[in-house]
């Protein structure tokens, strides 16, 4: 009887146990805490988010498809470093390593495809007019060229830096990204110094961007010409 008793207690004592440690478990998890296998202990979570143009798109991280569009949101992820992909056919890829903290959202809001390939466009008034007035100075308030044209700034922040001169530093898509034409090729490049793209390789003189930034329109060797760049 007593043997009985004693495995009862037991049972009910390995039942109870198992319950505490879930209930533990599930509300550490509600609260943004995961258990580490690598500290063996629990840590606080963040968040991954990233929002594209286009937003269909296929979203890899660490090499692995978790979204089929944007704007896509991370489950909670332990601390480190992440490899977020953004994928279209027919774009260009887009690659970053992200870093995620604890109790915060580690975000990219602007991330832009650009076509693999520019599809050229006729070339009529409408462009002619655009290019004649776009009369954009090179220094402004938020974006400038340093006087040895080497060094490209925004908001007072050191975008990069090059050994060739560049030149016409323009903003982009609301300055998440801005364009400046080096060596005679016109290039764009995100604020934060990251993912530098070839637009245009024969521009001669000035440029516009048109149909919400997706048209280039500049002056080439060739004349004026007009190019779908996404």
């Amino acid at each position: 009887m007593f043997k009985y008793v004693c495995q009862k207690i037991f049972f009910v004592g390995i039942i109870v146990a198992f319950f505490l440690i879930l209930s533990i478990y599930s509300v550490s998890y509600a609260a943004g805490w995961r258990y580490n296998n690598e500290t063996r202990w629990f840590q606080k979570t963040g968040l991954l988010f990233v929002m594209s143009q286009p937003s269909k798109t296929d979203i890899y991280l660490d090499g692995k498809k978790v979204a089929g569009q944007t704007p896509y949101l991370s489950q909670a992820v332990l601390p480190g470093r992440y490899t977020i992909e953004i994928k279209k056919d027919g774009y260009r890829n887009w690659e970053e390593e992200i870093v995620a903290e604890e109790g915060l959202v580690s975000q990219r809001p602007a991330v832009i495809l650009f076509l693999n390939q520019a599809n050229l466009m006729e070339v009529g008034e409408r462009e002619k007019k655009l290019l004649d007035i776009e009369k954009q100075d090179v220094d402004t308030n938020d974006v400038f060229i340093s006087a040895d044209n080497t060094e490209l700034w925004y908001q007072n922040k050191l975008v990069g830096r090059w050994l060739a001169g560049i030149s016409q530093a323009k903003i982009y898509n609301q300055g998440s990204h801005l364009t400046f034409i080096r060596e005679g090729k016109l290039y764009i490049i995100e604020a934060n110094g990251g993912h530098e793209i070839e637009l245009a390789k024969d521009i001669t003189g000035n440029y516009v961007f048109t149909d919400h930034e997706k048209v280039l329109i500049y002056e080439s060797m060739d004349g004026l010409k007009a190019v779908r760049i996404r």
